[in-house]
């Protein structure tokens, strides 16, 4: 795959993903709420790294990388790993002003808000 991100019909048009998949994904997305591109990724017809690159051309936020991950466990006790899980979020660093947070989709406002909700700090969201 190029560099540049492709969007979700160029990867259809281009093979990447099949078009009966995309069908079959866009009608469980229809069903279920979610994105088209986390219904092919669950399907295992878009790569995790293909994924990433859709959503970061879609928001331009940045896509974490390894350094990002916290050496140690985090200390910050206020926080429910249920309300993480449910929104589908991972904090990466925190401060006492920012937390740098991690989401699977990061378009979803009420995940990112639920969140800065529950950390009291501002988000800095990454894929």
């Amino acid at each position: 795959m190029a560099d540049s991100a492709p969007t979700l019909p160029a990867l259809v048009s281009s093979g990447i993903v099949p078009e009966a998949a995309y069908r079959r994904a866009a009608e469980t997305a229809a069903r279920t709420h979610k994105r088209v591109e986390l219904v092919l990724n669950q399907m295992g017809a878009l790569t995790d790294d293909a994924l990433a690159k859709v959503l970061k051309e879609e928001t331009g936020l940045e896509i974490a990388n390894a350094e990002q991950l916290p050496p140690d466990q985090l200390d910050l006790p206020m926080v429910n790993a249920d309300i993480m899980r449910n929104h589908q979020a991972l904090i990466l660093r925190a401060n006492e002003e920012k937390a740098i947070v991690g989401f699977v989709d990061p378009t979803n406002e009420i995940a990112r808000s639920g969140v800065a909700f529950a950390l009291q700090r501002s988000l800095e969201p990454v894929i």
